[in-house]
């Protein structure tokens, strides 16, 4: 019982400064423009800040029902994803409340990486319908051979940062190895995908 009470009490502590950094940073929108590099240099950093709340999502399930299939003769299920032997796949999650370029930034930078050491590579995307999906997909034509899903606003607390996230799923639908990329910091990112390949290069 005091380990739930101390789970809740640090969760509580992370989202408060998120919270409140979310809100500062909000002040300083007003005041410079949503265009200002500082501002964008803030948020991003603050996503890191919160790393403690990131950790917090690992070996949470999705439920396979909130996911549906941008085509209908295409419905999603765990079988079909993993219907090859794969043991887990890598995942790009975006939505439609990203900035554009966070979202452009996010999917060329996995397909550039996941193309390099061959994990299938599939987009959750939380759009209102599949003509939307389809208008995203429309403009990054040189990734048309990813599955691209629709999901809405899933039960993970990484939710909560507003940016696009990766993370590797597994046969049990369960998340692992969240991380945030980030435009302005690209070796962070370079050093997630050197980390994943090492580490999941000595499984496959």
């Amino acid at each position: 019982m005091k380990k739930i009470f101390k789970i809740i009490a640090i969760m509580i502590l992370v989202l408060s400064n998120i919270y409140l950094t979310g809100a500062l940073m909000w002040q300083r929108f007003i005041a410079e423009g949503e265009d200002s590099e500082g501002f964008i240099k803030e948020k991003y950093m603050a996503a890191y800040n919160a790393m403690d709340f990131l950790l917090l999502n690992g070996g949470l399930a999705i439920d396979p029902a909130a996911v549906a299939g941008v085509e209908p003769d295409n419905p999603f299920s765990p079988a079909n994803l993993f219907d090859s032997g794969e043991e887990r796949c890598m995942v790009c999650r975006i939505s439609q409340y990203d900035c554009e370029s966070c979202t452009d930034y996010a999917l060329e930078k996995i397909v550039q990486k996941t193309r390099k050491w061959g994990m299938k590579l599939i987009v959750l995307a939380d759009y209102r319908n599949s003509r939307e999906v389809g208008l995203f997909r429309s403009r990054h034509s040189g990734a048309d051979h990813i599955d691209y899903y629709i999901m809405g606003r899933a039960d993970l607390p990484i939710e909560e940062v507003g940016m696009p996230y990766y993370f590797v799923l597994d046969a049990q639908m369960k998340v692992n190895d969240v991380f945030v990329p980030v435009e302005l910091l690209p070796d962070l990112t370079n050093r997630y995908f050197a980390k994943l390949e090492r580490k999941y290069s000595q499984t496959r």
